[in-house]
């Protein structure tokens, strides 16, 4: 399912569709992460790399539901 989500929602395993990265870890507090933001680890078939986001921003994923 494609839906929007604020960059403090993002999950792991999301699939961010303007990038094709998944997401691969979320830090909201921290020692590196200024306040208002979040630092969110990504990756795909070629390379890693860490994005820090406003916490605001509106990302574009693919989740995959659970059912419970």
């Amino acid at each position: 399912m494609t839906i929007t989500v604020s960059a403090s929602e993002v999950r792991k395993g999301d699939i961010c569709i303007l990038t094709l990265e998944t997401v691969e870890g979320i830090q909201r507090k921290g020692m590196n992460v200024p306040s208002g933001k979040v630092r969110v680890a990504l990756s795909n078939n070629t390379r890693k790399r860490v994005a820090t986001w406003s916490a605001k921003t509106e990302i574009l994923v693919e989740r995959l539901e659970v059912s419970a």
